[in-house]
């Protein structure tokens, strides 16, 4: 474990509740930008100790944004470090409002309601607003196999459903048999760009732990893949040299 389960487990000034199997996640994702003065959305305020552990933790500069449907939870903000607002992720109102008043973010911690209509709801809404090289991390997807409650998605979408459609939208490319062919042939000697969904031009990797989700963002371009012959000169078409 490191420096942010440290800090978890000795600070006794902040009521807070975490898996303690997360932290390796959290400071393999977000240690990156300690000192950094990032921005951080984290959806599920509860008693606020989250937010300030993170805060402490990423440094000065840090300024969290807490969303929670509670509206107790609006006495955890501290000015110029921490704002909350308080709404139900699943209201694409409520996010439109987020999104203004506090967005783009480095990081968004999604430790919500859990059910996979605002989980998946929230990720369609959000990560767009996300900055490219941020991290995207959705917590507690074991509520997922609790159904019930949980299973409470108008089309019957659930956070498997949403990662298979990740893992598509990231190999829509490389995946397109008809443009298969097109891969081998540098970007600019292409004919034209391929169009491409959003998620294929911006998801640069899905991962999965024990109740974690984690989605990196970065704009990704056209794959190409290049073959050259040992003690031959690198040629612009490798298909025309009979590769």
């Amino acid at each position: 474990m490191g420096e942010l389960y440290d800090q978890f487990i000795a600070r006794t000034d902040i009521d807070i509740h975490k898996w303690h199997h997360y932290f390796p996640i959290y400071e393999k994702w977000f240690e990156r930008y300690c000192g950094k003065a990032p921005r951080m959305l984290e959806i599920g305020v509860q008693n606020g100790g989250s937010a300030r552990l993170f805060a402490d933790w990423l440094g000065e500069g840090t300024h969290v944004t807490g969303a929670d449907i509670d509206p107790v939870c609006a006495q955890h903000a501290i000015a110029g470090k921490i704002d909350i607002l308080i709404g139900d992720q699943a209201d694409v109102a409520f996010l439109d409002r987020l999104i203004a008043r506090h967005g783009p973010w480095d990081i968004i911690l999604d430790d919500g309601g859990h059910t996979n209509n605002q989980i998946i709801t929230s990720f369609q809404r959000l990560f767009p607003h996300l900055k490219e090289g941020g991290t995207y991390l959705i917590e507690d997807t074991h509520a997922h196999w609790m159904g019930g409650k949980y299973r409470d998605h108008p089309r019957g979408l659930s956070v498997v459903s949403m990662v298979a459609d990740l893992f598509d939208n990231m190999h829509r490319w490389s995946g397109d048999k008809d443009q298969f062919i097109n891969w081998h042939v540098p970007p600019e000697l292409r004919p034209k760009t391929t169009p491409a969904p959003y998620l294929t031009r911006h998801v640069a990797g899905v991962h999965l732990y024990d109740s974690v989700i984690v989605v990196e963002k970065a704009r990704r371009e056209e794959p190409y893949s290049e073959g050259r012959r040992a003690g031959e000169p690198r040629v612009t078409n490798y298909r025309l040299k009979g590769m």
